[in-house]
């Protein structure tokens, strides 16, 4: 489980989530989960195939091999002998490895503890994530961080079953008691199991015990945000991905051509249901119309559709106008205008001159919004000359600064 080893020796060097996050810091994490990724595939290679049987769970045959890597993993990490489950705290720890090794020691033996353990273990996430002086202190140096991701991702592989224990527990508390987590500083550590583990899972458990895990997440959406924890409500979006797309139930292309003839499909399961079918079944398909409520909100997931399915037929006036209606309420923004004009294959200004011409006459947001894509959002292409610009400026009413600054960009005096 990737994203867990992450955060325990990479990951909580990022600030925790939010819509301010700078650049930087998101480039280094996403950097980080590369590097984690690329590690993963290593091990992959090295391992030898491991035979799973299903009988009361999912068993896996362990080879002599991999016995002796546990056996020296174990004696690695000091597990305890006297019964006792350990505790853990960053303030003992001297150093980044030091307290990798001392978490890996204290999750094994919590593991062990089933319920219990998996409480002990979701605390003292909370408690490493509110202590950030001393992470940056311990994981600052990445060069060195990053020699701690291998240690875990074997480890997390050699307790599968229990990772998958605790990722079952973590589900469930969200879905049936949820105050359970109030104490959790944020959403964070909750993306361990959204974002990383829960994206792993189609490969690890079988299709019954995926059910369990949507039906878990189906539960928590169900729930109102405001009946929710802080750290539950903040990752609901990542629910609703792996409910439309990693666990999502297999279907037929048949099903999948029904579900989008419902009309009732979320954006982001459209272009999954898409990819399903044949060429011969799409004929006859309203994508337009499909896809017009999630373009009307400017929602990405809509511009992924049409990118990735360049031979949909579409009409344009349906796609254009749902685009239009969301800037004439001020829920698509300028900068959407470019990527949706990309995804419908519109290259040069011919293209997109009707567009403007309803834009512009769409109330006051949209004129605002139109105006505001014609001076800073689109290629040179894409822009009219100053002649039309100049037909704009003498017809409506545009704020005095937004007057200069197409002026500027189009070079009218």
């Amino acid at each position: 489980m990737t994203a867990v080893a992450a955060f325990l020796v990479g990951g909580v060097m990022s600030e925790p989530a939010s819509e301010s996050a700078d650049t930087d810091d998101r480039a280094e994490i996403e950097d980080l989960r590369t590097q984690v990724d690329e590690l993963t595939d290593r091990l992959a290679a090295a391992e030898k195939k491991r035979e799973r049987v299903s009988s009361a769970g999912r068993a896996r045959h362990v080879s002599a091999e991999e016995s002796k890597d546990t056996n020296a993993l174990a004696a690695d990490t000091g597990p305890r002998t006297d019964g006792s489950a350990p505790t853990f705290s960053l303030a003992d720890a001297t150093s980044g490895p030091e307290a990798s090794r001392e978490f890996m020691a204290f999750a094994e033996a919590q593991l062990g503890r089933g319920e219990a353990g998996h409480v002990a273990i979701i605390d003292a996430m909370s408690d490493v994530w509110t202590n950030r002086e001393m992470v940056e202190k311990l994981f600052g140096d990445q060069t060195q961080a990053v020699r701690q991701l291998y240690p875990w991702i074997k480890f997390l592989v050699q307790h599968e079953e229990q990772v998958v224990g605790l990722s079952d527990y973590v589900f469930r508390t969200m879905a049936d008691n949820p105050k359970a987590f109030e104490k959790i500083p944020n959403g964070n550590v909750l993306e361990i199991f959204t974002e990383g583990v829960g994206i792993l899972l189609p490969g690890v458990v079988d299709d019954e015990q995926l059910a369990v895990f949507r039906g878990y997440a189906r539960k928590i959406l169900e729930t109102p945000k405001d009946k929710q924890p802080e750290a539950i409500a903040s990752i609901r979006g990542d629910l609703k991905r792996l409910v439309s797309s990693f666990w999502a139930e297999p279907l037929d292309p048949v099903e999948a051509l029904e579900r989008l003839k419902s009309g009732a499909v979320p954006a982001a399961e459209v272009g999954r249901l898409l990819r399903m079918l044949p060429p011969d079944m799409l004929v006859g398909l309203d994508i337009s119309t499909l896809i017009a409520p999630a373009l009307r909100e400017g929602n990405r997931d809509a511009v992924r559709v049409l990118s990735m399915n360049p031979d949909l037929q579409l009409d344009a006036w349906k796609t254009d106008q749902a685009v239009l209606d969301g800037l004439a309420k001020g829920s698509v923004q300028p900068w959407f205008l470019l990527s949706y004009f990309s995804a419908v294959g519109h290259k040069e200004w011919t293209d997109v001159r009707p567009f403007f011409d309803r834009a512009l006459g769409g109330g006051e947001k949209s004129l605002n919004a139109a105006v505001q894509a014609l001076s800073q959002y689109l290629p040179q292409k894409m822009r009219p000359d100053s002649i039309y610009i100049e037909d704009v400026l003498s017809r409506f009413a545009i704020e005095t600064r937004m007057a200069a600054r197409l002026k500027a960009v189009y070079g009218i005096e």
